[in-house]
């Protein structure tokens, strides 16, 4: 990549990301694309301030706002330098069960042997060192809303800096995260494992096959990383992503993970609760809107007993709506049949719902045992 100082401007990139809209077939977009995210990366190089960055960004009009997205989730996730390898930012998912709250980014051990391991075992699922290229495992998680609120510029520096690490030119990467992030409330909590790889020239990038020693010696790395932090580890639980994704994709992989894992704690949690198995419940799985909603929806799975049609329950938590094919719904129907419930009905367009008057949860609709009515015309609301 050209390290010669770019200027970013309003007009410069509004310029580059109607050459996006303007490509007439996949690979025109590609390079186009490309173009857009270097011209993003050669200013943040040459020391474009924060403000100045985020000046051009806010300036671009709202018509571009697909590719405006795609350019900078391209400029963070991936480099190509000067002499054709290419420097990736990566993320590796990590869902945290604990009683308690823990920091919004936690610092990982680094002389523990499950933490080297897992930074040989993650070099080996990248395939980098077959090819002449390495990784560089960051030691830390960061929550989800730290990875949302990183500022673009320094996430865009990390593969530079992690380069000049490995290099022997620097002493350590200089990434502070947001101060003002709180930590995540007790319960589930979503985390992700950054490393950064160079590929060498002319190996294309693929997606890493599923390796579980990587995910076994992670969540050893993070279990040391606690106890030294003097963490009872009572009632934690850690899971771990089969595969990183790449920047871009990693936030959305992690929220499907997240959502995984706390359907099957909240409804394992539950049929303990009732003293029953998962098949003696039906689901209704919808996703709810309300007017005071933006971007957001809640994913509701309201049960009922099979055997008197009783209401017993509702299952919910708020999901970002980035979700135009209900893949979530089908997912959580997949994970309650895996769970053993055969009796589960979908709804994949949101329902708009209202808060009740005296307890401001949300109404649901419940599912319909009959199957021969129609679900849109006799559910009923509960709260």
């Amino acid at each position: 990549m050209s390290r010669s100082v770019s200027t970013l401007t309003p007009s410069s990139l509004t310029a580059a990301l109607e050459a996006i809209a303007a490509s007439r077939n996949e690979d025109d977009c590609a390079v186009a694309i490309t173009s857009a995210a270097a011209h993003i990366q050669e200013a943040v190089l040459a020391g474009i301030t924060p403000k100045e960055l985020l000046d051009a960004i806010d300036s671009c009009p709202e018509t571009l706002a697909k590719e405006l997205g795609t350019t900078v989730d391209r400029a963070v996730s991936f480099c190509q330098l000067d002499d054709g390898s290419m420097l990736g930012l990566w993320l590796l998912p990590v869902v945290v069960s604990r009683p308690v709250a823990t920091a919004s980014i936690i610092p990982l051990e680094t002389e523990s042997i499950n933490g080297l391991k897992a930074t040989s075992y993650i070099q080996a699922q990248m395939g980098v060192n077959r090819n002449r290229g390495w990784t560089y495992v960051m030691p830390m998680l960061l929550s989800s809303e730290q990875v949302k609120q990183a500022d673009i510029g320094a996430l865009i520096k990390l593969p530079h800096q992690a380069m000049a690490l490995v290099r022997g030119q620097t002493a350590n990467i200089k990434f502070v995260g947001d101060a003002s992030v709180p930590a995540p409330l007790p319960g589930a909590a979503l985390y992700f494992l950054p490393f950064i790889t160079r590929h060498a020239p002319g190996v294309a990038v693929e997606p890493p096959a599923a390796d579980e020693r990587v995910m076994h010696r992670v969540q050893k790395w993070i279990s040391d990383s606690l106890t030294a932090q003097s963490v009872d580890l009572t009632d934690f639980a850690i899971h771990v992503a089969p595969t990183p994704e790449s920047y871009a994709a990693g936030m959305p992989a992690g929220e499907r993970i997240f959502i995984d894992v706390r359907i099957r704690e909240m409804m394992t949690g539950l049929c303990d609760q009732l003293n029953v198995l998962p098949n003696a419940l039906a689901a209704l799985v919808a996703p709810y809107v309300t007017k005071q909603m933006d971007d957001t929806y809640v994913l509701g799975v309201s049960l009922v007993s099979r055997l008197t049609g009783a209401y017993m329950a509702t299952l919910s938590m708020q999901v970002d709506y980035d979700d135009p094919h209900g893949h979530i719904v089908g997912m959580t129907s997949r994970i309650l049949n895996e769970m053993g419930m055969q009796v589960i009905q979908l709804r994949h367009d949101p329902i708009q719902t209202v808060s009740c008057q005296h307890c401001g949860n949300l109404q649901y609709a419940v599912p319909v045992l009959n199957p021969n009515l129609s679900l849109t015309n006799t559910a009923q609301k509960v709260h």
